[in-house]
């Protein structure tokens, strides 16, 4: 169910922020899922996470109004953890003070591994 007042198409929520928020999750996989519309991260990965799976999504129209952060976002140490594979495109600019990413790794984001994935039209 929507929020109340959110447009949205039954499909799509661009008044909800990011989709997936992930803090302390263990063995969690996320593959191939579609991600769009979002006003935020499709998939935020923060501290205290590990051996998790994000791959072979497709992820694109996000970050929508959020600057500083991007499609996947990670935080803090991610042990045994993958980001493989993922299609990332079509990331727009925003009225924010920072740019907005494909993959954004903050903070003491470390120990995982991140390969294949493509990432274009990135404003």
């Amino acid at each position: 169910m929507l929020p109340e007042g959110s447009a949205g198409d039954g499909q799509s929520a661009p008044a909800v922020e990011g989709a997936v928020i992930m803090e302390g999750a263990r063995h969690c996989p996320f593959d191939r899922c579609t991600f769009t519309d979002l006003n935020s991260y499709a998939i935020d990965i923060r501290s205290g996470c590990r051996d998790n799976r994000i791959e072979g999504n497709h992820i694109h129209h996000v970050m929508g109004t959020l600057s500083d952060g991007g499609a996947i976002y990670t935080l803090g140490r991610q042990p045994g953890s993958v980001i493989r594979g993922n299609l990332i495109h079509d990331i727009p600019a925003n009225a924010g003070r920072a740019e907005s990413n494909g993959m954004f790794l903050d903070e003491g984001s470390s120990l995982l591994t991140i390969e294949g994935n493509a990432i274009y039209r990135v404003a």
